[in-house]
């Protein structure tokens, strides 16, 4: 499978314009194992140099824990734009899915709760009542299609939202 992530990302990959390689992102979830155990991880990576014919010679690559249940899920991102690429690997064939827009309290409840804040923190630290806050999680847990902050920070780190 990870054979086929592979072929298929970088498909993509060189199939676009030159000039605008370096923006893009290539996203993949796979297992890794560690102790006999099966971790299920996010793995991104970025280029940072290409050689004279585009070929990616430097990149970032950086290994997240994966906001999906089941490996295989790969994606494109491209800098600046909400339009991700998602590559459906039954169909073998990419799909446009367009990622959600958080508001500037969504994104700050989540900053802060990667700082560790609690929500009555969050609340004091932005002047605002802990009711507002809890309704700024509810509609990120909708928009993301999570069940709790861990999970929304998962995947709006994952997803480049925040």
């Amino acid at each position: 499978m990870l054979l086929d992530l592979n072929a298929a990302g970088f498909g993509f990959y060189s199939r676009l314009p030159l000039d605008q390689r370096e923006e893009w992102t290539i996203s993949y979830d796979f297992h890794i194992i560690n102790d006999g155990n099966r971790i299920l991880v996010n793995h991104k990576l970025t280029p940072l140099a290409l050689t004279s014919d585009g070929r990616i010679w430097l990149a970032l690559c950086v290994v997240f824990a994966s906001d999906h249940t089941t490996a295989g899920h790969i994606e494109m991102h491209r800098t600046g734009d909400d339009t991700v690429w998602e590559y459906d690997l039954k169909a073998r064939r990419w799909g446009k899915k367009e990622m959600p827009r958080l508001t500037d309290g969504e994104k700050s409840d989540i900053i802060l709760s990667i700082q560790g804040l609690t929500i009555n923190e969050i609340a004091d630290r932005l002047c605002l009542a802990v009711d507002t806050i809890k309704g700024y999680r509810r509609r990120l847990f909708e928009k993301l299609s999570v069940s709790n902050i861990s999970e929304a920070i998962v995947c709006a780190t994952n997803n480049k939202l925040i």
